[in-house]
């Protein structure tokens, strides 16, 4: 059975009465000066979701959020190493795209990084802390791999967590707060060698996402199962039951975080919440 609304490949808890999808005609219905009669210049149809979640943990909650904010910044491979909303690597680099052997994991192309070469990126991004999470995929010489590297020091490869052991991937990150906004400055490198033994060798890339938001073990272990494309950030992709006509392109917006008392001990301490949310088709 599908669910009522996915995001991007991961199932949302959304309530059982907590989905209302409106459908918006582009252009209108009017009548023509002189002639009285009705002329249709309707030249669409859009819909827009207002949905309320059942009850999360905090964790949880800060991943969704982040989901559905489409907050970070992803690199499909697909035309360019240029990201979605167009930063270039930093210079000095050789990395190549390419559409032959191997085949893209998503989209046209992948990306290539020679031996004992690096692809890096140095970006600023508003963040309310200095934790991150990053997703790649990753050549391991017959198929793509799924990883998932935190701030935590934590490593996921497709969807099962493998430790704290050093990868093919890099992240370095500085919190800074300017006028009240926290600033994370960050860097992501992409190393040409073997993600097992670490020796220098090509490397092969595909689908990289950084984002400002620790992807809990849940919902990362989900959209690995899933294995469909990540949005553009910070566009998402939506589809699911309510969708009907199935994927379709949005941007989300938080609108509702109701907080739960604890079960024990009174006050707020669990910090449990309650996310509603609007979803404005592109």
């Amino acid at each position: 059975m599908a669910a009522l609304i996915s995001i991007n490949g991961m199932d949302n808890p959304t309530a059982n009465d907590g989905a209302t999808l409106t459908p918006h005609t582009i252009g209108d219905a009017e009548r023509g000066a002189g002639v009285g009669e009705m002329r249709d210049a309707r030249r669409g149809l859009k819909e827009d979701g207002d949905l309320t979640m059942t009850p999360q943990a905090a964790a949880e909650a800060d991943a969704w959020e982040g989901i559905i904010l489409g907050r970070g910044v992803r690199w499909s491979f697909d035309e360019s190493l240029v990201s979605d909303m167009g930063l270039p690597p930093n210079t000095g680099h050789s990395a190549t795209l390419g559409t032959t052997a191997p085949a893209a994991a998503f989209g046209y192309a992948r990306a290539k990084v020679p031996s004992a070469t690096t692809l890096a990126y140095s970006f600023n991004i508003v963040s309310k802390d200095a934790r991150w999470s990053v997703m790649y995929r990753f050549w391991n010489g017959a198929s793509w791999d799924h990883y998932v590297v935190r701030s935590d020091g934590n490593k996921y490869k497709n969807g099962v967590n493998i430790g704290t052991a050093v990868g093919a991937v890099s992240v370095s990150a500085a919190l800074s707060i300017t006028s009240g906004t926290g600033i994370l400055s960050v860097t992501v490198t992409l190393k040409g060698r073997n993600i097992t033994d670490l020796a220098d060798a090509d490397a092969f890339y595909d689908e990289l996402v950084f984002m400002p938001w620790i992807f809990t073990a849940t919902l990362l272990a989900a959209h690995y199962t899933a294995n469909v494309v990540w949005g553009k950030c910070p566009r998402i992709n939506i589809s699911g039951a309510a969708t009907e006509t199935g994927t379709m392109e949005c941007y989300g917006e938080i609108t509702g975080r109701k907080y739960l008392q604890a079960d024990t001990g009174g006050g707020f301490a669990n910090n449990n919440r309650i996310l509603s949310f609007a979803l404005k088709a592109v």
